[in-house]
C-alpha cells in the first residue's frame, strides 16, 4: 500500500495545480493567463503523446519476443495494462489537443468568449461570478501525466519480472 501511495504522490507532484486566485484580475489579464496556460498545455501534450506512442510501440514489440511466450502469466500481466494505459493516454491527449486547437481556431472573434470556454474546462464560477479553479477538473485535465507514469512503471516492472523469470 505504501508503494502505491508513494507513486501516486509522485504523480500528483507532477500535476501543476492553479492557485485559488489564478483567474482574478482584469478581463485582459485573465485572458492572457488563460491563453498562456492553453499554449503551455499544448506543448506538454505534444511531449506526452510522443512518449506514449513510443511506449505503446515498445510494449507491442515485446509481444513478439520469444521470451514473452515462455514467461509465466504474472509477468505478462504487467505488459497488458501498460499497453492499455498508453492507448488510453494517446486517446486522451488527442482529445485534449483537439479541444484546445478547436477553441484556438474556431473562436467567435471574441477572445474573452474563447477564454471562457477554456476556463470552463479548469474552473467553475463562484457565487460572485468569479472563476475559481476546480480541483476535480484540474485532476481530470492533468490525468494524462498519471497515465504516462503508470504505463512507464508497468513497463519497467514487466521488464524486471521478465529478467527475473528468465534467470529463475
Amino acid at each position: 500500500m505504501s508503494l502505491v501511495r508513494m507513486l501516486l504522490d509522485l504523480s500528483i507532484v507532477a500535476w501543476p495545480l492553479l492557485p485559488p486566485n489564478a483567474f482574478h484580475g482584469t478581463d485582459e489579464e485573465i485572458d492572457d493567463f488563460t491563453f498562456k496556460l492553453a499554449e503551455s498545455k499544448l506543448v506538454e501534450l505534444t511531449a506526452i503523446s510522443t512518449t506514449s506512442c513510443l511506449i505503446a510501440g515498445i510494449v507491442a514489440a515485446i509481444y513478439s519476443w520469444p521470451i514473452y511466450s515462455t514467461s509465466p502469466w504474472p509477468v505478462k500481466t504487467f505488459y497488458g495494462p501498460a499497453f492499455i494505459f498508453s492507448l488510453v493516454l494517446i486517446h486522451k491527449v488527442l482529445q485534449q489537443n483537439y479541444i484546445l486547437r478547436r477553441l484556438e481556431l474556431h473562436n467567435s472573434g471574441s477572445r474573452t468568449e474563447a477564454g471562457d470556454k477554456v476556463r470552463r474546462q479548469l474552473a467553475k464560477q463562484d457565487l460572485n461570478g468569479r472563476w475559481v479553479p476546480s480541483f476535480r477538473r484540474q485532476m481530470w485535465w492533468n490525468s494524462s501525466t498519471l497515465f504516462l507514469n503508470l504505463s512507464i512503471i508497468l513497463l519497467l516492472a514487466g521488464y524486471g519480472c521478465t529478467i527475473i523469470s528468465a534467470h529463475a
